[in-house]
């Protein structure tokens, strides 16, 4: 299988079994070097890793959070088949997406306080 040169950075708090085999089914490579346990799973230019930090290189990457969605898509977003896993999804939801992208590429991301319920969070950036 070749390798899978992602558009987009992208990092998940997560380091599960079933995620790590998404990953290698859609051409990430691992290429950490050391132990698979690490608590966050980071794809970068067709290799996956796992670690336990966040990666400070200067490179802007996507923070899922906890989102498996989120980061399943994003760590599919390819230079040459860049909409094959938009294909299933309605006009309306590609927008949507492609908002969501643009408005993290453009560092317009809002995240909730702890504590802070979806309607709060909602009428708070509503005033943003």
């Amino acid at each position: 299988m070749t390798k899978l040169p992602n558009i987009i950075l992208c990092i998940i708090n997560k380091n599960t079994p079933e995620l790590r085999a998404f990953l290698e089914s859609v051409g990430y490579i691992y290429a950490g070097k050391g132990s698979e346990r690490g608590s966050y799973l980071y794809c970068a230019h067709g290799n996956y890793y796992t670690t336990d930090n966040k990666p400070a290189r200067g490179e802007f990457i996507v923070d899922c959070h906890g989102n498996e969605v989120m980061f399943k898509l994003v760590s599919t977003l390819t230079i040459d088949k860049p909409n094959e896993p938009l294909d299933t999804l309605t006009k309306a939801e590609l927008l949507s997406i492609k908002k969501g992208i643009e408005d993290i590429r453009n560092r317009k991301t809002y995240k909730m306080e702890v504590g802070e319920g979806l309607t709060e969070f909602l009428n708070r950036i509503k005033k943003i």
